[in-house]
């Protein structure tokens, strides 16, 4: 870089003016600035003097041109800014160079830890059973009490049907037998007399107990018409009305059992081998704290045909009745465990070209390198290093994005 130097000078007549040295590659030893870049030989400053007034005067033996006092004095302001704006760059320069602050961070130490592989299942409860509550002879329903939500007790009355229909053949089964029991009583003494033969009695005989039949049938049908329930439960839908005549067999009510409840799981084939009837598991129920725990009722022979997966059923108390058919709920296994280095997921990187990483302190403690690693197994929220690291050393599992390798950082 050429450097200018400027300085003051005054002639014999008193008259002052800056005088400017010149660059030795211009081919002149002093000159003043506006000849600079113009004047390439002799010839030419002598042709610069006869336009500018200048004198020459000899200092120290250097050659020096001293220039009018009002040209100096604009020569020497830009010069003066053209030095300050040299000087601002280079401190711009300085502070673009300067090491950004480290970097807020968090680290862990790896340590060599033993972790329970689990499978989790999603279900949902059902009631231990279902009933479809209807009356076993048929007629026109007059009263239905529950309503749907309602509780019910063994026994407790549902629905009432009319009985005129079966009083009538109450009624006629009675006078059938009223009929025939006199005449079995005066033939059973003529055949004992040897008066009438034996078959005439067993005919009349045979009659009476059909009289007997038909009243006892009768009799049954009118007790038919009151509809109570078979088990204590929750009623969960009413499918028929006051007014409507229903045949023998078709529901009234849905019934449910809910003292007791099925957790019900679908598991894939390749876990079924973990399971086995008899076992105590612990169920969690969405919504509910605390785990439940359950034995294991039942393992479906057949997979379903949609699925395939294995339908298991546990088993649940639920004298509380907190719990309710048709809840989510999560069943998990302990079914293995492995030892190793495991590490939060979010540490992980993946490069660009498949590889994985993680970034970890230096021996120092205070900058970041980067350390390829091969990934195993994933337990939860953590995964297994399978190669990479070793125990003792502190890997970046908060702030990691925001730094490279060399950087400093400063751990929190």
């Amino acid at each position: 870089m050429v450097m200018l130097r400027m300085g003051l000078s005054f002639g014999p007549g008193g008259e002052g003016g800056y005088v400017f040295p010149c660059a030795p590659w211009l081919g002149y030893p002093e000159c003043d600035v506006a000849s600079l870049g113009t004047m390439t030989s002799q010839e030419s400053q002598e042709e610069q003097l006869r336009v500018i007034p200048y004198e020459w005067s000899t200092i120290s033996g250097h050659d020096r041109v001293r220039v009018p006092a009002s040209r100096s004095l604009f020569l020497f302001l830009a010069c003066l800014l053209l030095h300050m704006t040299v000087l601002g760059c280079s401190d711009r320069g300085t502070e673009e160079a300067a090491e950004p602050p480290p970097v807020l961070v968090e680290v862990m130490t790896v340590e060599v830890s033993t972790e329970s592989i689990r499978r989790r299942y999603v279900g949902h409860l059902h009631p231990w059973e279902s009933h479809q509550v209807g009356f076993l002879t048929g007629g026109r329903v007059t009263e239905i009490r529950p309503s749907v939500g309602d509780e019910l007790k063994a026994g407790q009355l549902i629905a009432r049907l009319d009985p005129s229909d079966h009083s009538i053949y109450v009624d006629l089964a009675a006078i059938q037998k009223d009929a025939v029991e006199p005449n079995l009583e005066r033939v059973r003494r003529l055949v004992e007399q040897n008066v009438l033969p034996r078959s005439q009695l067993d005919e009349l005989e045979a009659k009476y107990q059909a009289a007997l039949t038909q009243q006892r049938q009768a009799s049954l049908a009118l007790s038919q018409t009151r509809l109570t329930a078979p088990v204590s439960g929750v009623v969960m839908m009413r499918l028929a009305s006051a007014g409507q005549v229903i045949g023998p067999g078709m529901p009234v009510v849905v019934l449910l059992e809910i003292d007791r409840l099925k957790a019900n799981f679908g598991v894939p084939q390749r876990d079924l081998a973990w399971f086995s009837e008899g076992d105590i598991v612990e169920v969690r129920v969405l919504g509910f704290e605390h785990e439940r725990e359950g034995k294991l009722h039942s393992i479906d022979v057949v997979p379903d045909p949609h699925t395939r997966t294995y339908g298991v059923s546990v088993a649940l108390d639920n004298s509380s009745r907190k719990l309710r058919p048709g809840m989510i709920c999560h069943l998990e296994l302990a079914v293995s465990e492995i030892e190793g280095i495991f590490v939060p997921l979010t540490s992980v990187r993946r490069s660009r070209d498949g590889s994985h990483m993680v970034k970890l302190l230096d021996e120092a403690g205070d900058r970041v390198a980067t350390r390829e690693v091969e990934l195993g197994q994933r337990v939860g929220e953590n995964i297994l290093i399978a190669e990479g690291l070793s125990p003792g050393e502190r890997i970046l599992v908060r702030g990691q994005t925001f730094v490279r390798d060399g950087d400093r950082v400063l751990v929190r």
